[in-house]
């Protein structure tokens, strides 16, 4: 019975290992005393303005989420950590930690602490001596091991890691930048870039921004790149410099700075810099878009983006209806013209310019679209009550769909606005702090500046689209104003034959038009199919029209608003 009581060596083992549990109890990082370090070289030509914010704002998501207690404000630093013993602030930190203030560092990524040797093994050693008891980042792990030291240490020493990780760094602040609407590489002719790196027309000295836009439409008018080179050159274009416009330099337009400018989205409203998915400048803030979506995709449809020169020496482009007139033969968009007759009146026409089209030059006169709309408007009226059932219930999932869209919108604004608000906090906080040097606070202040800038900026943007819901829960129109707008659509478009007025009420209600040009051109061309917009286009499938004038009477008066020019 003895024996039963005697210890075995199994039993020996586990007595060890417990005994060492209790004297190495495993570490709980959330009662830890961390100091964030933020660092940026001011020699590195790729340094970023907002990278000791981008910084500071991450560890302090890290912090947020990993319930890490931080201490103390933010150790920044403006040196190279290329070199051991150039970082004051850096050398205090590790005094400060060896006299047990700190116990651990929270950081961006291990090159933020060191690049060389000595500061390098300055930090391992105080790991192992567990006087710095823990490291934590925020675009690398960490764990306090032997291996976990071993890939640490790699890290701080090799210089490719460096310079692939700072190149990630550079791409990180453009992403962030052009994703909020800023343009961060060379400026584009006709804008500036303003004090928050946004695109603004250049006006001055020569009014730049119509010079370029004069470019813009010549090249729509078939000119060719050595005319508009000459035309940008006689009147003196100049490239704007700097942030906030600081002066322009005389530029000379070639052909290959003109080819390359044809190609940019940017003028059409979009910002397509490389490093993320292009951007809608106009989406972002009050971008001015110094060509429309039409004129851009006109110009780099040609081949070689070279003009196609229409047979009809006295054509000038014109805007009714573009992009919805098509080819019936090779269903492609129609090109749009003016055509000046010696009887001193003006023609608009459709022409198919598609290169293997049996009817390529063939063109129609517009009267035949527009005298199509007005009898079709008039032999089927959208005047019986299911017409106008099955066009509210449309009308108002179109509403409800909008309505998401703007919510989701708004949302993404105010997210920016908090995060926004969150900076300029934040930095008004450093500026009131003492240990912070001269350069360090200057850049703190054109940060503040930023912010603040920013801050009115999106407010503007959620304020106009608040005015977009409030129009959208407008939409809908009751059903005596539907009826009788419909009625009386007809006699609006043959009072009113402006090319404007027209393009403004036809577009609203028509989606296409396939012209048929088989039995001749100009007015003997027909209409062979067309597509309504919604929500009108649930009545051309449901065929709910009444055919004819009717009987209704119609009040007097009725309008649609003309569009603002």
């Amino acid at each position: 019975m003895q024996n039963e009581g005697k210890k075995t060596p199994q039993d020996l083992l586990g007595m060890i290992i417990s005994s060492r549990h209790k004297e190495e109890p495993e570490l709980d990082i959330t009662k830890l005393r961390y100091v964030i370090y933020a660092r940026k070289s001011t020699e590195d030509e790729t340094r970023q303005v907002r990278s000791i914010q981008d910084q500071i704002k991450d560890c302090a998501d890290v912090a947020r989420l990993r319930h890490l207690k931080v201490i103390g404000n933010p150790i920044i630093e403006m040196k190279s950590a290329k070199e051991a013993d150039l970082r004051p602030k850096f050398t205090q930190m590790i005094q400060d930690i060896q006299e047990n203030k700190y116990d651990a560092i929270l950081s961006w990524h291990p090159d933020r602490l060191a690049r060389n040797m000595r500061e390098a093994g300055t930090i391992i050693d105080l790991l192992d001596k567990h006087i710095i008891k823990d490291l934590q980042f925020h675009s690398a792990s960490f764990e306090n091991s032997a291996n976990g030291k071993m890939l640490l240490g790699i890290t701080f020493v090799l210089s490719k890691h460096y310079s692939d990780h700072l190149s990630d760094n550079v791409n990180r602040g453009n992403r962030r930048s052009v994703g909020e609407g800023k343009y961060v590489n060379k400026l584009k002719h006709g804008y500036y870039k303003d004090n928050n790196q946004l695109l603004r027309p250049d006006t001055t000295p020569h009014n730049n921004f119509l010079l370029i836009q004069k470019a813009w439409e010549m090249r729509t008018e078939s000119e060719s790149l050595k005319e508009i080179a000459n035309y940008l050159n006689t009147n003196h274009y100049q490239d704007a410099l700097g942030i906030g416009l600081k002066g322009h330099k005389p530029t000379k337009m070639n052909d290959k700075k003109l080819s390359k400018m044809f190609q940019d989205p940017v003028y059409a409203g979009i910002l397509d810099f490389g490093v993320v998915a292009p951007i809608n400048l106009i989406e972002q803030y009050d971008f001015e878009p110094m060509i429309s979506v039409d004129q851009y995709l006109k110009i780099n449809n040609m081949k070689g983006l070279a003009g196609i020169k229409g047979k009809n020496k006295g054509a000038v482009k014109a805007d009714l209806l573009r992009g919805m007139v098509f080819c019936n033969h090779c269903k492609k968009p129609m090109s749009t013209g003016i055509t000046k007759k010696t009887n001193g009146k003006n023609y608009f026409f459709f022409r198919c310019e598609t290169f293997g089209c049996n009817f390529k030059n063939k063109s129609t006169r517009a009267k035949v679209v527009t005298d199509y709309v007005i009898e079709y408007l008039e032999n089927n009226k959208f005047t019986i009550q299911k017409s106008y059932k099955e066009y509210q219930k449309e009308a108002e999932n179109l509403s409800k769909t909008k309505e998401k869209e703007l919510s989701s919108q708004k949302q993404s604004l105010q997210n920016r606005l908090n995060n926004t608000k969150e900076s300029i906090s934040l930095t008004k906080n450093f500026l009131l702090q003492p240990e912070y040097d001269v350069s360090t606070k200057k850049t703190f202040e054109d940060d503040l500046r930023r912010y603040i800038g920013e801050t009115e900026t999106i407010k503007e943007q959620i304020e106009n689209i608040d005015k977009q819901k409030e129009q959208n829960k407008e939409a809908i129109l009751e059903e005596p104003i539907f009826l009788e707008l419909f009625d009386s659509l007809p006699q609006i478009l043959r009072e009113n034959r402006e090319l404007d007025y027209q393009n403004y009420i036809i577009q609203k209600i028509f989606l296409n038009f396939y012209i048929d040009m088989s039995e001749g051109t100009g007015i003997k061309s027909k209409i062979d199919h067309f597509g309504l917009n919604k929500p009108f286009d649930i009545l051309l499938k449901n065929e709910k029209f009444l055919s004819g004038r009717g009987e209704r009477t119609r009040t007097s008066g009725l309008r649609l608003p003309k569009p603002a020019h």
